[in-house]
């Protein structure tokens, strides 16, 4: 069997992924405060920002990993030569080969 990408779990967990930052950048975009008296909504609001963004740059990382992963895999199976059938030995070639008598 030849990977041809990632599995479909991988594709899932991926799409999540960036489904659950841009979820998290918009409540940060949402909780950005109005006036300078809810400035704690503003330190919450970053935090949030910052978690939506680690997620993206995860979604990222994992696809660029999945990218050379299969790069690699590819240039392995460049490699060598198709595989090809073998012809069985018959009596005289094990004859001649001192293997039986």
């Amino acid at each position: 069997m030849t990977p041809t990408g990632p599995s479909p779990r991988a594709i899932i967990r991926i799409n999540l992924t960036f489904f659950f930052g841009a979820v998290l950048c918009a409540v940060a975009w949402l909780c950005w405060p109005d006036t300078k008296e809810a400035w704690r909504m503003g330190l919450i609001s970053i935090v949030y920002g910052l978690g939506g963004v680690s997620m993206i740059v995860k979604g990222i990382i994992e696809i660029i990993q999945h990218l050379f992963r299969d790069r690699a895999v590819n240039k392995f199976q460049r490699q060598g030569r198709a595989p090809q059938a073998d012809r069985l030995a018959d009596n005289d070639a094990l004859r001649k080969s001192g293997m039986i008598k």
